[in-house]
């Protein structure tokens, strides 16, 4: 009892605990235990060597010397122009004849009936011409009209040719040009706009919408472009809006406008160098220093100062003009 009392329990139980391990150990030792490595089952494995990899021979192998063979060079594609046919005749116009001064709207109500439009040149007049004495309409001012008044769609240019002229037709798009205007019945001279329909090679000749002296009419190759030469090879083409491809397609670089008035600018230059005879322009020679100065200038001013349309020194009562 006096001895589980903890103040003295704690300061004897661990000399208790150690004399009863002495007296058991005494009483009966454990055996003794000697140890003796043991050699291993297994001779340990040896440590691989990793032997270099012989670098594959990469020299050619030469296989036997046969003939060489050439291959032809490919052929530059050439680019040439679709063909046309040397006739084409469009038709499903509308014509009308003119009132006084009033051919700018009277084509266009052709242009625009040949792709369904339903009105006539008194519905294009006032309009372009809310003036009742104004004497012309100009280009932009139709292009303006179909822009703003039609759910169709023009291209006006400068610098046209009968090349394509012939194409736009070929392709199903009749063509506004404004030309000048001069004949046996009237005398004078002012600006007149036809609409070309179709054109016939062998004839040399194209065929001519006109508001004053009547539908189908037929003017050469060499009159045409003449009178056509007044007005810079002014045209439009009226066209709706899912055919533009067909349209830009014909035009082709002319469809830039930057790059129409440029070359119709080199155009009208090379038309008045040769119309300048007598005039040498071989390199160093003083026509050739005087020519390059003059030329961009005179080409410039024929683009943009036109002979006033529609007002000739004599009139007969229904003028073309307008």
């Amino acid at each position: 009892m006096f001895y589980n009392l903890p103040p003295v329990k704690s300061r004897l139980a661990w000399r208790v605990e150690e004399f009863r391990a002495r007296v058991k150990y005494a009483l009966s030792p454990p055996e003794q235990v000697v140890f003796v490595p043991q050699e291993r089952e297994k001779a340990a494995s040896p440590t691989p060597t990793l032997e270099p990899t012989p670098a594959p021979d990469l020299s050619p192998t030469l296989l036997p010397v046969g003939p060489t063979i050439t291959l032809p060079p490919s052929p530059t594609p050439a680019l040439t122009p679709t063909p046309i046919p040397g006739s084409v005749q469009l038709s499903g116009f509308r014509h009308e004849y003119q009132s006084w001064n009033n051919c700018g709207p009277a084509t266009l109500a052709f242009a625009l009936s040949y792709w369904g439009w339903e009105g006539d040149q008194y519905d294009i007049a006032p309009i372009t011409k809310p003036y009742d004495r104004d004497k012309n309409v100009m280009p932009y001012e139709m292009a303006d009209y179909v822009e703003t008044q039609t759910d169709l769609r023009v291209v006006n240019r400068v610098g046209g040719d009968l090349d394509l002229l012939k194409r736009f037709v070929a392709a199903g798009f009749p063509v506004i040009v404004e030309k000048g205007f001069e004949g046996p019945d009237f005398d004078g001279w002012m600006g007149h706009y036809v609409l070309v329909t179709g054109y016939e090679d062998a004839l040399r000749s194209v065929t001519l919408q006109d508001s004053y002296y009547g539908p189908d009419q037929s003017m050469t190759y060499d009159s045409l472009e003449s009178y056509w030469r007044a007005f810079n090879f002014t045209y439009l083409v009226v066209y709706p809006a899912e055919r533009e491809p067909e349209v830009l397609a014909v035009l082709g670089l002319q469809a830039d406008q930057g790059y129409d008035i440029e070359s119709a600018a080199q155009k009208a230059s090379d038309e008045i160098f040769s119309s300048q005879g007598g005039i040498s322009t071989s390199p160093g020679s003083i026509g050739a220093r005087i020519w390059s100065r003059s030329r961009t200038t005179s080409a410039l001013q024929m683009l943009t100062t036109r002979p006033s349309p529609c007002t000739p020194p004599f009139r007969r009562k229904n003028d073309p003009g307008g």
